[in-house]
């Protein structure tokens, strides 16, 4: 099984302080965690462009922390990051999708995959839902 994550579950990860990887390792021992590379342009792009301090240094240690971390990063072959993920995960048997954008959740739900999510509860921790 796969974990994939994408831009604003990161983020919101940051900003409350969650330890992403331990967790998920904790979680999933043995499975393949994957950020997309469109993910993490996204956030190089968000980073020169955010102007709020709390939002910048979420970004800031985001990309820290990918840089500490082990994870798959395939290329999704589009811009359009959303819609790169779906295919991504058209062609995965099951996955874990960890992200905050209910618009994706719902598109990955008519679709039809076979993709369970992720959500941060009480601020703190992460958990399949």
């Amino acid at each position: 099984m796969e974990i994939v994550i994408d831009t604003n579950f990161i983020i919101t990860c940051m900003k409350n302080k969650i330890d992403l990887f331990s967790q998920l390792e904790d979680l999933f021992p043995g499975y393949k965690i994957t950020v997309p590379k469109q993910v993490i342009l996204e956030l190089e792009k968000l980073l020169k462009k955010e102007t709020k301090t709390k939002d910048k240094q979420a970004i800031e240690i985001s990309l820290k922390m990918l840089k500490n971390s082990r994870y798959s990063s395939p290329d999704l072959k589009t811009d359009n990051v959303d819609k790169g993920i779906l295919n991504y995960l058209d062609n995965t048997d099951k996955a874990v999708l960890g992200t905050m954008d209910r618009e994706l959740k719902e598109r990955a739900k008519k679709r039809n995959l076979n993709v369970k999510f992720l959500r941060i509860k009480s601020k703190k921790k992460i958990e399949i839902a």
